[in-house]
Order: structure tokens, then C-alpha cells, then sequence
């Protein structure tokens, strides 16, 4: 039995969930001051547009942090009940299928994304967009 296996065999429930989810906070807490370090620098550079810019894209962005996370913790749960019952074909499977799902929603999403940036960026050009 290796190291981890007996940590989560052996240690308490409130240990392992302290020493489990440390990484998942400490990310989120990082992408946090991006978000707000970001603002600033958009805010000093481009101005209030550029904060409009940041405040529409936001929950745009929260949406698909969402969406990708329930494919990944859903694909992640399946492969880990497979690969404890030793069945490997189903845990393949199942990471396939994952993958597959990021890439085409990645490949939308881009794609219609694409298209709005485009659009913004003609109107600025054209002056359509001003910042008072």
C-alpha cells in the first residue's frame, strides 16, 4: 500500500479534508487577487470601458468555470469508482468522453466568442464606443 493510500485509509476525516481541499483554496484565493490585480491594470490602462469590459466577461467566466467543473468532478468521480473496481475499460471511457466534452465546448465557446470580440473591437475602431 503506498504513501497516500494509507493517509486516506488511516487518517481522520477533518485531517484529510483539511489536507485535500488546501490546494482547491489556495487556487481559488490566487484567482481572486488575478481578478482584482487585473482590474486595476485594466482600469489604469484602458478606463472605464475596460472595466465594463472585465465586469460583463466575469460571470461569463464563472459560467464555464462551473460548466467545466461539473464535467471534470462528475468524470472524476466515475473514474475513481472504476478504477477501485479494477474496471479500466469504464475509467478510459469515461476519460475520453471528458476530454471530449472540454474540447467541443472549448471549441464553441471560442468560436461565438470570437465573433463578440470582433464585433467590439470594429465598433471601437469606428469610434461607436466612447469612454466618458
Amino acid at each position: 500500500m503506498d504513501k497516500r493510500s494509507k493517509m486516506l485509509a488511516n487518517d481522520s476525516i477533518g485531517s484529510l479534508l483539511f489536507k485535500l481541499s488546501l490546494p482547491a483554496a489556495i487556487g481559488m484565493i490566487v484567482h481572486a487577487l488575478y481578478n482584482v490585480v487585473d482590474a486595476i491594470f485594466v482600469g489604469r490602462g484602458v478606463g472605464v470601458m475596460g472595466i465594463a469590459g472585465i465586469a460583463i466577461g466575469f460571470p461569463i467566466q464563472l459560467a464555464v468555470m462551473a460548466i467545466a467543473q461539473t464535467i471534470g468532478i462528475g468524470a472524476a468521480s466515475i473514474v475513481s469508482r472504476s478504477l477501485g473496481a479494477r474496471n479500466m475499460e469504464r475509467a478510459e471511457k469515461t476519460m475520453g468522453n471528458a476530454f471530449t466534452e472540454f474540447e467541443k465546448g472549448h471549441q464553441k465557446a471560442t468560436k461565438e466568442l470570437s465573433k463578440d470580440i470582433i464585433k467590439v473591437i470594429d465598433m471601437a475602431l469606428k469610434g461607436e464606443l466612447k469612454d466618458d
